[in-house]
């Protein structure tokens, strides 16, 4: 199963929107980009960002983390818990690898 914090979407969408505003990507590169990014959610479980998620996101980590890569290995530890199996999170951040990693995560880091 595949589970994706309900910021995944937000995050995904600007990052391409910067790399268009920055002629990384042409118009046809953005769409299809988007377009995936959609197919590929619609296979996933979204983990809501409840006050639980905000709570535990909130709490001392191994590694200093910024509130959004905190809310995704908060999902992934309840995604974690709602699977009963152990899941990898996929990250290009290796400070929330590391992280994840600590808090009994499989990661796995992927260049942006």
């Amino acid at each position: 199963a595949t589970y994706a914090s309900v910021i995944t979407r937000l995050e995904a969408r600007r990052l391409l929107f910067r790399l268009h505003g920055k002629s990384k990507l042409s118009d046809a590169e953005l769409a299809a980009h988007l377009t995936a990014l959609d197919a590929a959610l619609q296979n996933a479980t979204i983990v809501p960002c409840d006050q639980a998620i905000l709570d535990r996101a909130g709490i001392p980590l191994a590694e200093p983390l910024g509130a959004l890569d905190a809310i995704h290995l908060a999902s992934a530890l309840q995604a974690q818990q709602m699977s009963g199996a152990p899941l990898r999170l996929f990250t290009h951040s290796v400070e929330l690898a590391i992280a994840a990693r600590a808090a009994g995560l499989l990661a796995v880091t992927q260049a942006p």
